[in-house]
């Protein structure tokens, strides 16, 4: 470590991949690695090796040890804190899997480990994440199989998905460094891909490199004892080996995913396309940089995120959410890269020609008590939709406006089960939009009656004939006069009626019409009528006039005089003369004020003898006869 320091001017810290103990249990051998001039100067970064949980006969034990003579974060994986852990230095994320813990006990650590890793990365955004473990994934000689086929197994595709750059590993006592890989196979691109590297041990194994497989660049076997400095910044990692006598042993550079990307030419790529059959969705499409080298996508409309994604995997990012009303609007997008900067485009999207908007969320809703309504969210584009068609059980109901969202469903029964369609029709007279629902259920069936087929009532009149149900059952029920100018009916079923004539009136179940009872009702008019128009008596005479009621039914009738002081009259109809001159004499039907009749009365004085003289002659008798006649007195 001392002779490494001797290389580089700033060296930050020491990043071990593991096994720094040859028995992890041994205080003293903890004691001796801190005691090293390089570990009083700056921090240690160390991920557990197998060596690291063994006790003096090479068995595995607990982390405890471990994690008792470290000081890492303890933001780790569950059950696994402190032997995993991550620190964010400068623009690189470092991430320490304990690659220990989960090959000798996968289904209790592996799946926390994973799940832990994607919140990492995708909370901590990194223009580099370098990962850091002991298990190696590939290895100089070969070697190692089922380990090294676990670990790629099990992370390459995350690594791939977040774009890491570098995998410092340890375990094999090779030096060795893999091409850029991307699904484990070469890219030769330093842009691109995860460079892995098995660091040179410092120790006392000498292991031959054998024939390493293709995805090693380079190798280098035997007792090397070395160190790698790893400088960070300026849009490149380079990695610098070096053995004990300070050869350098191997040389690299690893460059920002973000530093190559054509930024102008990404941006030309971004279009969006919408949903040709729901414009509320879309596709935001553009070119492939390759994995990992975006680290997140946000699109919106005015203040509302649409679509958003951390590390997207593909070239395109499904929209939802967006406005469906077909009116012009503006997608913004903005782009963040790996190295923290933002790029972005504005974006107007193209509404598709055979595109006519949308009809959604058809429902049924009662209007009020007795009626039901047919209701629909409406996003139809303007101008394009000449009509909207109603169709109930295979019948045409009626037309609405387009810019309407609800129609009445008139005698559409809830207690039957009903099929509801409704269509847009646009000029050319096609139906471009179908919705339909289902609605109602079958009920158990019922009928119901009034008492009297037929009732015959007068003008005037008010008849409450009862319905019955059968079963017997409570029931809501809504009248209707086919004559309303004959006879009406008020929603408690009541009957008044108005002039002569015939009607029918009809009972049915409310939101039920199919079920109904009718009677028919006949008006007649009571005519009532003096016999004579008027009559003359004397002053104390009395006198009944006749009168006649057509049809002969019973009333209560009421007399009245419009002048007392002329003529009287009688709870039973005698007039009384009283003075001289003339009154009205009025019956009326006392509950029914339009049934009455008048005659009309003249009274005059009582008679006396008056003085004046009249002779007769009586020519050729010569007989004169004088006559005095008695004057009348008429009071």
């Amino acid at each position: 470590m001392n002779k490494a320091k001797t290389h580089v001017d700033d060296l930050e810290f020491i990043l071990f991949s593991g096994d720094v103990t040859a028995y992890g249990t041994y205080y003293d051998q903890w004691e001796a690695l801190y005691q090293m001039d390089t570990a009083r100067e700056m921090m240690y970064a160390i991920t557990p090796g197998n060596h690291d949980y063994y006790n003096d006969s090479a068995q595995v034990t607990s982390i405890d040890y471990f994690n008792a003579m470290t000081n890492n974060p303890d933001n780790g994986a569950e059950e696994v804190k402190g032997s995993s852990y991550y620190f964010k230095y400068g623009p690189a994320l470092f991430i320490s899997i304990d690659s220990e813990a989960i090959y000798h006990n996968q289904s209790k650590y592996l799946p926390n480990t994973k799940k832990w890793f994607e919140e990492v990365v995708r909370a901590n955004p990194a223009e580099y994440i370098i990962v850091f473990c002991h298990k190696p994934f590939y290895t100089g000689n070969g070697g190692s199989g089922t380990l090294t086929k676990f670990m790629r197994q099990n992370f390459v595709d995350l690594f791939d998905r977040y774009g890491v750059d570098l995998v410092l590993t340890g375990d094999n006592h090779i030096l060795a460094r893999t091409h850029p890989l991307i699904n484990g196979q070469n890219t030769n691109d330093p842009a691109h891909g995860t460079v892995y590297i098995v660091g040179p041990q410092i120790g006392d194994r000498d292991v031959d490199p054998g024939t390493p497989p293709s995805e090693i660049a380079f190798t280098e076997g035997g007792k090397v004892d070395g160190a790698t400095i790893v400088t960070v910044g300026d849009g490149k990692i380079k990695l610098k080996t070096y053995d004990t006598s300070g050869k350098i042993l191997s040389t690299y550079e690893i460059i920002s995913k973000s530093s190559t990307i054509d930024k102008t030419e990404f941006l030309k790529s971004l279009s969006v396309e919408l949903d040709e059959d729901d414009i509320s969705a879309g596709t935001l499409k553009f070119d492939d940089l390759g994995l990992g080298r975006i680290n997140k996508i946000r699109v919106s409309v005015g203040e509302n995120e649409v679509a958003s994604s951390v590390y997207p995997l593909a070239n395109s990012l499904e929209l939802t959410g967006l406005p469906d009303a077909g009116a012009p609007y503006s997608l913004q997008v903005v782009i963040t890269l790996r190295n923290g900067e933002r790029i972005g485009k504005s974006l107007t999207p193209q509404i598709p020609e055979n595109y006519y908007g949308k009809i959604s969320n058809l429902r049924v809703e009662d209007i009020d008590e007795k009626n039901i309504g047919l209701y629909w969210d409406s996003a139809l584009i303007p101008g394009k939709v000449k009509s909207l068609e109603l169709y109930v059980n295979g019948e045409h109901k009626g037309s609405i406006s387009p810019d309407e969202n609800m129609i009445q469903l008139d005698r559409v029964s809830p207690y039957h089960k009903n099929d509801i369609k409704l269509q847009a029709v646009n000029y050319d007279d096609e139906v471009v939009i179908e919705e339909t629902i289902e609605f109602g259920t079958e009920a158990d069936p019922v009928t119901i009656s009034f008492e009297e087929t037929s009732k015959t009532i007068y003008v005037g009149d008010r008849y409450e004939p009862s319905v019955t149900a059968n079963p017997e059952q409570e029931l809501a029920f809504e009248f209707i006069s086919s004559d309303p100018t004959v006879a009406t009916v008020d929603e408690n079923g009541v009957i008044t009626a108005v002039a002569p004539g015939e009607c029918v009136i009809t009972a049915y179940v409310v939101k039920r019409w199919d079920v109904e009872t009718k009677i028919t009702i006949t008006v007649e008019s009571i005519n009532l009528a003096f016999e004579d128009e008027e009559i003359t008596l004397k002053a104390g005479k009395k006198s009944a006039p006749a009168y006649t009621v057509n049809p002969e039914v019973e009333l209560n009738l009421i007399f009245t005089s419009s002048d007392e002081k002329v003529a009287t009259v009688s709870e039973t109809g005698e007039i009384t003369a009283v003075g001289p001159g003339t009154c009205t004499i009025t019956v009326t039907a006392a509950d029914r004020p339009d049934i009455k009749a008048e005659i009309k009365v003249t009274v005059t004085k009582k008679g006396c003898f008056a003085s004046t003289g009249i002779m007769f002659g009586f020519a050729g008798l010569g007989l004169a006869l004088t006559v005095w006649k008695r004057r009348r007195y008429v009071r």
